[in-house]
């Protein structure tokens, strides 16, 4: 019998990769705050018990829906990552959903791009931003539902994954940082199909990114919690120009606020979101 799989945010980067690649194998509900093709309208910040007809009967709930951009104002953020995932979370409780799926985000930890810790949960978490602030709110949240309920809860630290075909390189971002975090579609499907299909595990942390040479996030997590691998790597290019920049951001030599500055001056065509063009952060 197949599982039953609710996905919030489902027009969106991530969903849009994983849902159509799920669908043979999985019995798939789809959400978004605007209805499409097979995607049930649903705002995530106002909480309706009506949303029982979509959360009844579900075995995992994949949580992407929410503001997605880490330049976001701390009010956007707040209303969809922190009030809309509190509603997701009341929702499982209320119809009985044993497992719940959060898009966490490396963002959470972003303060070990200045210093070099192999990163993990058993690290204290370094957000540097509302949005990173917000997504570990999301994972506090998590550990509660867990403590409540007795379901599990993975808290998925998503790495960085554009659009469209992904591939690795140097358009990522400034610097090596972002290219060592590259997470490929192929793995990104692999990881939320394990979670989904894994043994309980209560409360757990897991960086989803992809077996990079010479990155420093840890793998180790994933694989106790659900058995994530990662099939995919790529060497980060340390070019004239990332080379450099790199190097003096370890140093100390930017702050956090400077590093933020640089990373949207010199990508081209910062978007709405906030992002180079084509990069959505999650």
């Amino acid at each position: 019998m197949k599982k039953t799989v609710l996905i919030t945010g489902a027009a969106g980067n991530l969903g849009s990769k994983l849902a159509p690649a799920l669908a043979d194998e999985f019995d798939l509900r789809l959400t978004d705050i605007r209805a499409a093709d097979n995607i049930v309208a649903l705002d995530l910040i106002t909480y309706d018990d009506s949303w029982g007809d979509l959360f009844r009967g579900v075995d995992t709930i994949i949580h992407f829906g929410g503001e997605p951009s880490p330049y976001a104002s701390w009010e956007r953020v707040h209303a969809a990552n922190v009030v809309g995932t509190s509603n997701v979370l009341l929702a499982a409780k209320r119809f009985g959903v044993p497992r719940v799926a959060l898009a966490s985000s490396n963002h959470v930890m972003g303060g070990y791009r200045y210093i070099p810790e192999t990163v993990s949960s058993k690290l204290a978490p370094t957000p540097l931003n509302p949005y990173g602030v917000t997504k570990l709110i999301g994972e506090e949240l998590g550990r509660a539902f867990v403590a409540e309920t007795g379901g599990d809860f993975l808290a998925c630290r998503i790495g960085n994954i554009p659009r469209g075909d992904n591939p690795p390189g140097k358009h990522l971002g400034v610097g090596t940082w972002w290219q060592e975090m590259w997470l490929s579609n192929r793995d990104f499907v692999e990881a939320f199909r394990r979670t989904i299909l894994a043994e309980p595990f209560g409360f757990r942390i897991a960086n989803f990114v992809s077996n990079n040479p010479g990155m420093r996030w840890d793998l180790t997590e994933g694989e106790e919690a659900i058995g994530y691998v990662p099939q995919d790597g790529s060497a980060a290019i340390a070019d004239e120009e990332s080379g450099p920049e790199e190097k003096k951001t370890i140093e100390g030599r930017y702050s956090a606020e400077e590093w933020l500055e640089l990373f949207v001056r010199q990508t081209e065509g910062a978007t709405k979101f906030g992002g180079p063009r084509g990069v959505r952060f999650k």
